[in-house]
Order: structure tokens, then sequence, then C-alpha cells
């Protein structure tokens, strides 16, 4: 209804590329740390724990603020976690310093609201009919995305280790600004579609 088709398949290409990025690039994560930030397994836990904690403080304390008190909407808190991912992932494809990765660790903060808050926006925009349908199929794709995708990252991954362990981390970054696009496009056909839905009712009430 009112052209939310569109936005439908923004929000379905937002998580599959999302999804795929993290299921592709996440099983690499601790040897690319071993080998440039040089960190044991002490280290790799307290990261670990630390990321976990961020994440719990993220979905009660920080997502909340963002859309109750400040009215964001939900496209906003999407485009800042993606923003704050693709700053994360710059610096530490191009630092070796420990404390850098805990830094990246808090922009990463908001990391999981990407697919969680897709999925949202999937329901608002769908028939109750078609929304278990939906999710069907994007738990179908979520399954399969990793025999394409990991076996790709990995292959790249081992191509640029000799000259530069990180590139796999700018290519995660890049195809990251591919989902900051779609998500800007889909923030302000949003925007309009809403506009154009209130300039609607309020001619009806006239």
């Amino acid at each position: 209804p009112d052209g939310a088709r569109r936005w439908v398949i923004c929000f379905v290409l937002i998580f599959c590329l999302s999804k795929g990025i993290v299921s592709g690039a996440g099983g690499l994560s601790y040897m690319f740390y071993r080998l440039q930030y040089k960190i044991d397994d002490t280290i790799q836990s307290n990261l670990s724990s630390l990321f976990t904690i961020l994440m719990f403080i993220s979905q009660i304390a920080v997502v909340p603020f963002m859309s109750g008190y400040l009215r964001c909407r939900d496209t906003t808190i999407l485009l800042a976690a993606v923003l704050f991912n693709i700053i994360a992932q710059l610096i530490v494809a191009f630092n070796n310093k420990i404390w850098v990765l805990y830094i990246a660790y808090v922009l990463w903060m908001l990391f999981n609201t990407i697919t969680t808050t897709c999925r949202s926006n999937l329901s608002k925009l769908m028939d109750s009919t078609e929304i278990g349908k939906a999710f069907s199929v994007l738990g179908i794709i979520q399954a399969l995305l990793p025999m394409a995708t990991k076996p790709a990252f990995s292959l790249h991954y081992r191509a640029t280790l000799e000259t530069f362990p990180g590139t796999y981390r700018v290519l995660s970054a890049g195809l990251y600004c591919i989902v900051l696009g779609l998500l800007i496009f889909t923030h302000v056909g949003l925007k309009r579609m809403d506009a154009r839905v209130a300039r609607t009712l309020r001619k009806s009430m006239s």
C-alpha cells in the first residue's frame, strides 16, 4: 500500500547485504587481530565481553533514547549504525594498536540494530498475512548466504594476506557504503511517503 513495496525490497536488500558481510567477514576477525594487532586469547575474551555489554546497553538505553526522547526515525538509527560501522571497519583496517580496537567496538555498539530494525520496518510496511512468509524467506536466505560469502571472503583474505591483511575490512566498509546508499534512499522515500499519507488524511478530514 502507498508504494511501500519499493521500500520493502530496499529493506530486504539491506538485510541480505548486512548478513552476507557478517557471515563472510566474521570468521576472519580473530585471525586478523592475531596477525595485525598481536592480541592473545585474554584480549579477545575482553573484547567479546565488551561487545556483549555494549550491545546490551544499546538495546536497553541507547536505541530507546534515540527513538523515544530524540524521536529519531528507525532509518535514522540505521543510518547512524551503518555509518559508525564503516568508520570502525576502516580504522581497524589501517591501525595496529590495541586501544584502537576498543574504540572500534564502541562504534559497533549499534551494530546489531541493523538487521533487527530492518525486520521491524518490514513488519510495519507489510500486511499481517505476508509477514510470516517474508520472514520465512529471510530465514532461508540467511541460512544460504554463508555458503557463498564465507568462501569468497576467505579467498580474498588469503589473496591479500601478504600485502595488506586489512583489505577485507576495506571491502566490508565498501559494501556497507552500498547499504548506506540504500538506507539514504529509503529514509528519504519513507519521509516523502509519510508526508503524502498525512496530506491525504488532512484532505479527507477537511
